[in-house]
């Protein structure tokens, strides 16, 4: 448990650590730098984001091979960084916010238990390459805004997925 009074996590603080069970970030954290958790392969809980968090850098949370569950990235994050997420085998479920600009290079790459992705913003973020390489985009719908779906069928990165239907919760 990291207290409340921290707002930014500097750049390899926890990489590598052996650090287990239940991660608990300050609730006014905006910044997680490069590499902040990368590597900490026993982190087996599902990851609870802050609300104020606003920046998700590069590899920040890279080859946590058995962190589960949802990701929700809160609404106050506009960009993800490259390789943020990447290999992070057992996430099976990611919640995009409205205000999601970009998703960069690799940052969900061979997450391959990821079996739903919803994303809330009205107009396709933008993806770069290989964003969403390993996941298997043709074993569950993206769900998005009803009135974007042919936004999104047209959009790099998320035309790639097989099918595109509208959220119910939207």
């Amino acid at each position: 448990t990291l207290h409340d009074g921290i707002t930014v996590i500097g750049e390899s603080a926890f990489q590598d650590t052996y650090f287990c069970g239940e991660l608990v970030l300050p609730k006014n954290l905006s910044v997680m730098n490069g590499s902040t958790f990368s590597g900490c392969r026993y982190f087996s809980e599902e990851l609870k984001l802050p609300d104020n968090l606003i920046i998700i850098g590069e590899w920040v949370f890279v080859d946590n091979s058995k962190m589960r569950g949802t990701v929700n990235i809160p609404e106050s994050v506009q960009s993800i960084g490259s390789h943020a997420f990447a290999r992070c085998y057992n996430l099976e479920k990611v919640v995009f916010p409205v205000g999601l600009e970009s998703i960069l290079s690799n940052a969900f790459m061979d997450c391959h238990s990821i079996n739903s992705i919803i994303c809330k913003a009205p107009v396709p973020p933008h993806v770069q390459t290989g964003a969403f390489d390993g996941i298997p985009k043709d074993n569950f719908p993206l769900e998005v805004p009803e009135h974007a779906i042919q936004q999104y069928q047209s959009a790099p990165g998320w035309r790639d997925f097989k099918r595109i239907v509208a959220h119910r919760e939207l």
